[in-house]
């Protein structure tokens, strides 16, 4: 993960399938994504997860699914997540620059710090934004959430920070090939 630049996080509350959206995005040249999907029984994670794993280099898979520690695959917790003898990867969501600093002394490989702006894909969200500055405070390998846009991306990235995870702007697209140019506006500002 250290030269990803963009995370792509799936919606976890959509109803249409998402193998269309993952080879839009992979076509497109994404190279990382956290397959959050808390509602699906293990085969339908599994066959999700290999397919992403098929044409995505970087596959994290979010603990909110039962099944996820099963996979035996690079695990994403919650921040209030527990690790314990988990033998792979894993990495942390977190709501403060504390709880980034905890993770990455506890072993985590990445950390993704949110609200960094109001997030698209949750527009009445209550919590109050951390903001740029404060992702400066943040362990390296922190990825922004919250509100990432391509132009948002490149001043992430600008600024010397790991880069940004987009949830919203990726999958709240109409339709794979909109996410696959949405996918090409983002990865355009990290070469830029």
């Amino acid at each position: 993960m250290k030269s990803v630049r963009l995370v792509a996080i799936t919606p976890g509350w959509t109803t249409r399938t998402l193998h269309p959206w993952l080879t839009a995005l992979a076509g497109a040249g994404l190279q990382a994504v956290l397959i959050r999907e808390p509602n699906l029984n293990e085969t339908d994670l599994r066959t999700l997860v290999e397919a992403a794993e098929a044409r995505i280099p970087h596959v994290w898979v979010h603990d909110a699914n039962p099944h996820a520690r099963a996979l035996g695959r690079p695990l994403h917790l919650k921040e209030t997540g527990v690790i314990n003898r988990y033998r792979h990867p894993w990495a942390q969501s977190c709501h403060s620059v504390e709880s980034c600093r905890k993770a990455m002394a506890m072993g985590a490989k990445y950390t993704v710090l949110s609200p960094i702006w109001r997030p698209t894909s949750k527009p009445e969200d209550p919590r109050s934004t951390l903001g740029i500055d404060r992702l400066g405070d943040a362990p390296a390998r922190t990825f922004a959430l919250g509100g990432v846009t391509p132009e948002r991306l490149a001043d992430i990235i600008g600024r010397g920070h790991q880069g940004g995870a987009v949830l919203g702007g990726l999958f709240g697209c109409a339709t794979p090939a909109a996410a696959a140019r949405a996918c090409q506006d983002y990865l355009s500002q990290i070469t830029a």
